[in-house]
């Protein structure tokens, strides 16, 4: 009776050791389901995330691209795709890149490229638009690390600054432009001279001081509007015989100055200025103004020492040789 109580009770030990790891078994079971099934729901998480964010930036006209380092593919938003007339989404990136087989994708790796390997920093890049024109955009990126500080993923955006940037340029020119004349003010000409003059050779430029014969009497006489306008002829005129590659700017007053460059010789630099006081007086006339107007031109071959001051301290002695000789005339120093 003892040993069958004995049997009977280990029978049920046993039954109790079965069921307690069957049932932590299926616990064990459970949980791994349950942890699937929250990856699973985190993938399409993220996976639906991503979506939103680029159909957000395609609605808001974003350029925005996300290259995925481990599956090496590239997403990119409607609006970028557009840009560099692509896929939204290119497998195989980086090898494809490589391999150069695809054109558009051969341009636009470059940039993409430029973008991923910034480094807290901000650039602005020129990209060809389907109208021929360049487009000026901002690149930003931010690098997304895992758990691990694993670099996992580069999400980079385009910004278009195209019209600020045109803007910007536009806002430079004219600080640089006298507002009268049209031509380089003061301090913008006598800067791209100096540039100009730095290391120029003997005889390859030249440095033209003019002014406007009794311009003071013009002022008195007609009014400074007359006097503005005959400053405006002035300009028009120089711009019409000098060649695109001079350069013209205007001193102050009256006064305005001409680098020619690249000079044959010493007889074109006086040929040009005998066109210049020719240019200016049948401006006037065909302006109808009731005075004559004159220039007086004094000039200089450069030196390969000079600097501007030097070079305008010699035009300019020339120039009061001109004047001497009674004006509407040149006189060039060698």
């Amino acid at each position: 009776m003892a040993a069958a109580e004995r049997l009977q009770r280990g029978f049920i030990m046993i039954t109790i050791g079965v069921e307690g790891y069957r049932t932590v078994a299926i616990l064990l079971g459970i949980a791994l389901l349950l942890s699937f099934y929250a990856l699973h729901r985190a993938r399409l998480y993220g996976h639906r995330l991503q979506e939103k964010y680029f159909k957000l930036a395609g609605a808001a006209n974003i350029y925005i691209f996300e290259y995925d380092i481990r599956k090496d593919i590239l997403h990119l938003s409607q609006p970028c795709a557009e840009l560099f007339g692509l896929d939204l989404h290119i497998e195989h990136y980086m090898e494809q890149a490589r391999r150069l087989e695809d054109h558009r994708l051969e341009r636009a790796s470059a940039y993409f490229d430029a973008a991923m390997a910034l480094q807290d920093t901000a650039a602005q890049v020129k990209i060809p638009l389907a109208d021929n024109s360049l487009g000026v955009f901002q690149v930003n990126n931010e690098f997304i690390y895992d758990r691990h500080n694993r670099l996992e993923s580069i999400i980079g955006l385009f910004a278009d600054v195209t019209r600020d940037f045109h803007q910007k340029e536009k806002l430079a020119a004219k600080a640089q432009v006298d507002a009268l004349t049209k031509v380089y003010n003061s301090g913008t000409v006598r800067r791209m001279l100096t540039e100009a003059m730095d290391g120029a050779a003997n005889g390859q430029a030249a440095l033209l001081i003019l002014d406007v014969d009794h311009f003071k009497a013009v002022n008195d006489s007609l009014g400074h509007q007359a006097g503005d306008k005959a400053l405006q002829l002035v300009a028009r005129s120089l711009k019409a015989v000098l060649r695109c590659t001079d350069i013209i700017g205007r001193l102050g007053g009256d006064e305005f100055c001409v680098y020619l460059a690249d000079i044959p010789s010493y007889e074109f630099v006086c040929e040009i200025c005998g066109h210049i006081n020719a240019a200016v007086t049948e401006g006037i006339r065909q302006e109808n103004i009731a005075m004559d107007i004159t220039v007086s031109i004094g000039g200089t071959v450069l030196r390969p020492t000079d600097d501007f001051e030097a070079a305008y301290a010699r035009a300019d002695v020339s120039l009061y040789e001109a004047k001497k000789l009674g004006r509407n005339t040149f006189v060039v120093g060698k």
